[in-house]
């Protein structure tokens, strides 16, 4: 299971959003547009599978500074889920 996209909303007053550019947001925006079941447990757009980092960790959203990969609680709820 993986959540398929950076957990912002449209519209929001977060801080973070408002930092993001412009076409990221248009990036974001696009692909929840077009989310299927079929794209459920999808790996987030903005993951560079090659090195599994974040391709715009400066913008990262909130969920992603409170679970850090590797943190102890992140760790935990990636085992109760099967997440390897």
């Amino acid at each position: 299971m993986a959540i398929g996209h950076p957990q912002f909303y449209r519209n929001s007053n977060d801080p973070l959003w408002e930092k993001v550019p412009e076409d990221l947001k248009q990036q974001v925006n696009e692909h929840i547009d077009g989310l299927t079941d079929i794209d459920m447990g999808e790996p987030c757009i903005w993951l560079d599978q090659a090195t599994m980092q974040c391709k715009h960790y400066e913008y990262r959203p909130q969920m992603c500074r409170d679970f850090e990969i590797g943190n102890p609680h992140c760790l935990r709820m990636r085992d109760e889920r099967g997440i390897k």
